[in-house]
C-alpha cells in the first residue's frame, strides 16, 4: 500500500487525500499514517522518499528541490509554533517550585 502511494504521486505529479482513498479503499487516517511512516523512515525502503503537502498548495507531492525547502520551513515554524507554550508552561513551573 506504501508504494501504491508513492508510484501514484509519482505517477501522477500531485494527489489528493480523497484521490488516494478512492484508489486505495483506506481511509484518510491510515493513508495519512503511511504517508508519516513513509517520511520517519530514514534508512528502510522508503529511506529516499519524502512525500510532502504544505499549507500553499493542495495534494501531496514528492519531495524536490524547491518543495522540500518549503516544507522543512513550513514545519520549523509549527514546530516553534507548538513549542512556545511547552517553554513558557516550563518557565511557569519552575517559578512555583
Amino acid at each position: 500500500m506504501k508504494q501504491l502511494i508513492i508510484d501514484t504521486i509519482r505517477e501522477r505529479g500531485c494527489v489528493s487525500r480523497s484521490y488516494l482513498k478512492d484508489i486505495t479503499h483506506l481511509s484518510d487516517r491510515v493513508i495519512r499514517q503511511a504517508i508519516e511512516d513513509i517520511n520517519a523512515d530514514n534508512d528502510g525502503m522508503f529511506a529516499n522518499v519524502m512525500i510532502v503537502g504544505t499549507s500553499d498548495q493542495k495534494g501531496y507531492r514528492l519531495g524536490n528541490k524547491d518543495n522540500l525547502q518549503h516544507f522543512i520551513n513550513e514545519r520549523k515554524k509549527r514546530a516553534d509554533a507548538i513549542m512556545a507554550p511547552v517553554e513558557k508552561a516550563k518557565r511557569l513551573l519552575e517559578a512555583m517550585q
